[in-house]
């Protein structure tokens, strides 16, 4: 079975922020929909800026592994200093904190 994922980009709040040595982690989430069915907090939106580089990264995660994806994209963007911060990781869930498993959606 295919699926047609649509993320509504006007449905994103803002979840949190995560300072880090040389960066800022923003969070936001929103909504999807998928077949048209309306899947709330199904999207992950994470805006990473660094400030020595004056470079700023933006991914969209969707689906139940959203976090898991999250997680390790900011593991590679920031070489590693996400997961070892004390709240790196458990910081992302614990912002999301599973309000996405209402409903869910799928994967090619």
């Amino acid at each position: 079975m295919s699926f047609v994922t649509r993320i509504i980009p006007e449905s994103f709040n803002q979840l949190g922020q995560l300072l880090l040595a040389d960066a800022k982690v923003s969070v936001q989430i929103g909504d999807v929909i998928q077949n048209d069915v309306f899947h709330p907090k199904q999207a992950l939106k994470v805006n990473l800026s660094f400030n020595s580089e004056n470079t700023e990264y933006n991914c969209v995660f969707k689906g139940d592994d959203m976090v898991e994806q999250a997680c390790e994209w900011l593991f590679l963007k920031t070489e590693g200093e996400f997961s070892f911060k004390d709240v790196g990781p458990n910081w992302l869930a614990k912002t999301v904190w599973h309000s996405h498993q209402e409903g869910r959606i799928y994967h090619d």
